[in-house]
């Protein structure tokens, strides 16, 4: 007996898992999620490491953590030291950002810098991404806070 979607036989179960979806929209979403997940994962990992004494334990009065999503993507803590995260999937498609404008907005510098700002310029900043990010000669430093 085969049945096909119109039927009335058939219960809501059954038809989402018949049914090919239209686009997989949400697959590709996940993926960039994953990839910032697995990432923060591994900046956890490395904390932890770092915990370790010479036996391979947790040392003590070790404090050590990751926050995610509280002013960046994610925040390794270390005592008293931060670093602000913010990590960008970016589709292939996309390439890389060709203008200084095109890397602080869309690639979320501009954000991070005032993120810093906000924390009184006193965690350590990094931005990382899946894909090249950048295409760009960086002019120097003075050039680029005027341009912030």
């Amino acid at each position: 007996m085969s049945f096909e979607p119109g039927d009335a036989r058939l219960s809501a179960a059954e038809l989402v898992m018949m049914v090919e979806p239209l686009d997989d929209d949400g697959a590709d979403a996940a993926d960039r999620f994953d990839w910032q997940a697995a990432t923060a994962a591994a900046d956890c990992l490395a904390l932890y490491l770092a915990a370790l004494d010479h036996d391979g334990r947790l040392a003590e009065n070790e404090d050590r953590r990751i926050v995610c999503e509280r002013h960046e993507d994610w925040v390794p803590i270390h005592g008293d030291d931060a670093e602000i995260v913010s990590g960008k999937h970016r589709e292939p498609a996309y390439g890389s950002y060709t203008t200084l404008n095109k890397l602080f907005d869309d690639g979320g510098i501009a954000h991070l810098f005032l993120r810093w700002l906000a924390l009184d310029e006193k965690p350590t900043c990094l931005s990382g991404s899946k894909t090249p990010a950048c295409a760009l000669t960086l002019p120097s430093t003075n050039t680029i806070a005027g341009v912030l």
